[in-house]
């Protein structure tokens, strides 16, 4: 009998801790039965589940630093003293420091080591130019912290590794490493969900590196950032962090990444020197002709390599490069460009530099000119069904910056000189404009003046294909005479487009500014 009233308890003990229940004990017998813990309350009202499921369902005791120690969340008593006693409590009886709602003062500055467990569901209000420092240590086990709101003063973390930390609202939150004191050398692979956050300051300092790596942070709305220190911060990847009328200075670190940030308004961003691989994506447009338009870029002060602002969309379009015109390039009249060895200069305002044939409007895409400098002035035509030019003005087919519309010729234009920007022309179906034309040339009083390079690119969804077709007149140098002006290289041909019909083109001899028919060009 009493083996099998001990082998009937084993099998209880057994059940119980495979499967969560508890034990009591009625006499000489074992009865098994699950507790619920949303039955506990504490004095506040809040279910002791709540916080144990905050904990990963860790089996650790809850200690209420408000009824255990009497803090007082009035906004006016000072907690500073009774707060750093639950702290060393909560150290030495490894147990979870749990501050209920309410609005707690502290005066002096408050240092919480070495508590894995760490609930904050109020407000602690720290005197000006105070902080409040939660230190774990970088070589131990994960800590669960959540952090409701720090008021005034800083909220600084240092010593995590592999943790998980939620901080819902804070004025300046700093992620702390101090090369020289192991507790702090590092903080890495931990995962942070923010909300409001004024400032975020990721450094470190000592004469050893210290380093905060391979984080990973969720949302939050953070005004200014600043990743500094002794040592590189790499691999802290941000997503969906609302980034507008913000600043970035990221002074340390490599292939840190900021994924869907608005960066709505106006932002400040730097990238400082030794820093590389850094890339923001960009997830919101200013309106919908923004992105075809390539109005979307986000300037930025780069001294560091390869550090980068993107679009999302970037991924789901295509960029294509469709006229090209630079030194090296053999597609441009010599009535209208001067060809010199490492630039170009323009030999006439009003010129045609380029211009397509008639494009079929079937599908959204863009036409962006770029150049290092602004000397172009873009002309486009609608045409209808029967390919005949629409002299009406049509407000729902493009989009120009700034554009305007001519009744006697049909041409929406730009109002001034463009190239370095505002040079994007956005097009889309529309019920009466079926086709397109685009010409680029030469702009008001450029005579003279010097540029590198043009480029014409179509950007377009990856699922759409827009054909552009251009004439051969835009893929060489064509002249009416021989040249007489510019830098040419042994080799290069000029196209005749001039009345004498028996000179077919000009090849070049030699390679210099010397124009000599017979020793510098010769007729073909």
């Amino acid at each position: 009998m009493k083996r099998r009233i001990l082998l009937r308890n084993i099998f209880i003990i057994m059940f119980a801790f495979f499967f969560g229940y508890s034990i009591k004990r009625e006499g000489k017998d074992m009865i098994l039965q699950r507790h619920d813990l949303t039955m506990d309350q504490g004095k506040d009202d809040n279910s002791i589940v709540d916080k144990i499921r905050l904990l990963n369902d860790s089996k650790i005791e809850v200690v209420n630093v408000k009824e255990k120690f009497g803090v007082v969340g009035d906004g006016v008593t000072d907690n500073y003293q009774a707060i750093l006693k639950a702290a060393t409590y909560a150290k030495d009886n490894d147990t979870c420091f749990y501050l209920p709602k309410g609005n707690y003062y502290c005066s002096q500055n408050v240092v919480i080591e070495g508590v894995k467990h760490i609930i904050i569901d109020g407000s602690i209000k720290m005197d000006t130019g105070k902080a409040i420092t939660i230190l774990y240590d970088s070589y131990l086990a994960s800590a669960n912290w959540k952090i409701y709101d720090i008021q005034n003063g800083k909220l600084v973390l240092s010593g995590l590794n592999s943790s998980k930390v939620e901080v819902i609202k804070a004025k300046e939150l700093e992620l702390y490493a101090h090369g020289d004191i192991e507790k702090k050398e590092f903080i890495a692979y931990n995962t942070f969900i923010l909300g409001k956050i004024d400032k975020l300051k990721i450094f470190s300092e000592g004469a050893k590196a210290g380093w905060v790596n391979e984080n990973k942070f969720y949302g939050g709305r953070i005004m200014n950032i600043v990743i500094d220190g002794n040592f590189n911060h790499d691999n802290n990847i941000f997503y969906g962090t609302m980034l507008e009328g913000f600043t970035l200075d990221l002074n340390k670190g490599a292939s840190n990444f900021f994924y869907d940030v608005r960066l709505e308004g106006n932002n400040s961003v730097t990238f400082g020197a030794g820093t590389s691989d850094n890339v923001i994506y960009r997830s919101w447009q200013a309106n919908q002709y923004s992105y075809l338009r390539d109005s979307v870029n986000t300037s930025c002060k780069n001294y560091g390599f390869n550090n980068h602002i993107i679009s999302n969309l970037d991924k789901f379009h295509k960029r294509d490069t469709i006229f090209n015109i630079d030194s090296k390039s053999n597609n441009f009249k010599l009535s209208v460009i001067t060809k010199n060895k490492f630039d170009l200069t323009i030999a006439n305002s009003d010129g045609v530099l380029f211009e397509t044939d008639l494009i079929e409007l079937r599908n959204p895409f863009g036409i962006i000119a770029k150049s290092d400098k602004s000397l172009f002035l873009i002309d486009l035509y609608a045409y209808d069904a029967n390919k005949k030019l629409i002299l009406t003005e049509q407000t729902n087919f493009t989009a120009l910056s700034d554009g305007k519309f001519n009744t006697m010729t049909g041409a929406y234009s730009f109002d001034e000189n463009v190239g370095i920007e505002n040079a994007g022309v956005p097009l889309f179906p529309n019920g009466t404009v079926k086709f397109v034309r685009y010409r680029i040339r030469t702009g008001s009083k450029t005579k003279g003046k010097v540029f590198n390079y043009l480029n014409i690119i179509k950007i377009e969804a990856n699922v759409y294909q827009t054909l552009i077709k251009i004439s051969n007149k835009f893929k060489r140098w064509t002249h009416t005479e021989i040249p007489s002006a510019g830098y040419w290289e042994e080799g290069d041909i000029v196209w005749n487009v001039g009345t004498n019909n028996t000179i077919l083109l000009w090849r070049r001899l030699t390679t210099g500014k010397n124009h000599e028919l017979g020793k510098d060009w010769v007729v073909v």
